[in-house]
C-alpha cells in the first residue's frame, strides 16, 4: 500500500531528487531513510511499548512520526526523554507544544481556532440562533478545541447579539460507547432545545455515528 511515506521514501531514493547535504570539504552525500510501522491496535500499553522498540536496536529511529490525538501527549514525553525527534502532522493539541519539549515538532493551526470560521460563518447568516455545542471531556484535543468554541459564541454575541449558547454537553467516551442511544439522545436532546446548530467536537466515527442519526431525520440544523 502506498501512503504519503513511502512516496517519500521513493522520491529520496531517486539519486536525482534525492536530498543531499555537502560537507565542509564540499563533497555531497545523500540522506537515507527507512520506513518503519508498527502496529499498536490503538491500545495505550501497546502503542507505548512499539515506541520504545522503534528507539531501540534494530531500528534505532532518529525521526517518528506521531500517531494520533489519542497517543499525543505520551508519544512526544516519550520519545523527547530519548533525545529523537518527534513530528506531529496535524493532531496535537496546543498544550503539547506549551510542554517545551525540544526535540517535538509540528506544522499546524491551532487547534483552539479550528471553530472559529464556521461560528463567524453561522453568526454572519443571522439565521442561526440557538447554539449547542457537544464534547468528549476525557479527551484532549477534542475538549480543548470545544472549550475554546464556547469562549468564541460568547465573542460572536457582540456581533450577532440574538446568538446564544442554548447548551454545553460534555460526556466521556464510556458513557457515549455503552449506551447504544447515544447519540439518538444527544440529537433529541438538541432537537428539543430547538437548537438551529450543533457544533460536536469528537472523533471520526462516533462523529460519523452522530451525523447519521441527524441525516435520518427530516428536521435538520441549520449549520
Amino acid at each position: 500500500m502506498n501512503t504519503g511515506f513511502t512516496y517519500f521514501l521513493k522520491a529520496l531514493s531517486d539519486k536525482s531528487a534525492a536530498l543531499r547535504i555537502t560537507d565542509k570539504a564540499g563533497n555531497k552525500h545523500s540522506i537515507a531513510m527507512g520506513y518503519v510501522r508498527l502496529e499498536d491496535n490503538c491500545d495505550a500499553d501497546t502503542h507505548s511499548q512499539r515506541i520504545a522498540e522503534l528507539l531501540a536496536s534494530p531500528y534505532s529511529a532518529q525521526f517518528v512520526y506521531g500517531s494520533g490525538p489519542t497517543f499525543a501527549t505520551a508519544e512526544s514525553q516519550q520519545v523527547n526523554t530519548a533525545g529523537r525527534l518527534l513530528y506531529h502532522c496535524c493532531v496535537g493539541a496546543d498544550s503539547i507544544y506549551d510542554m517545551g519539549l525540544k526535540h517535538v515538532f509540528g506544522i499546524q493551526t491551532s487547534n483552539s481556532k479550528y471553530t472559529f470560521q464556521a461560528l463567524k460563518a453561522a453568526a454572519l447568516t443571522g439565521e442561526v440562533k440557538n447554539i449547542m455545542i457537544a464534547y468528549r471531556s476525557d479527551h484532549l484535543f477534542t475538549s480543548t478545541t470545544c472549550r475554546a468554541a464556547v469562549e468564541y459564541v460568547a465573542l460572536l454575541k457582540e456581533l450577532r447579539p440574538q446568538l446564544t449558547l442554548t447548551q454545553t454537553v460534555q460526556y466521556t467516551a464510556n458513557e457515549s460507547s455503552s449506551n447504544p442511544h447515544f447519540w439518538t439522545n444527544l440529537a433529541d436532546q438538541a432537537e428539543q432545545a430547538q437548537v438551529d446548530m450543533m457544533l460536536l467536537c469528537e472523533n471520526k466515527n462516533q462523529g460519523n455515528s452522530f451525523t447519521q442519526v441527524v441525516m435520518e431525520r427530516s428536521k435538520r440544523f441549520k449549520a
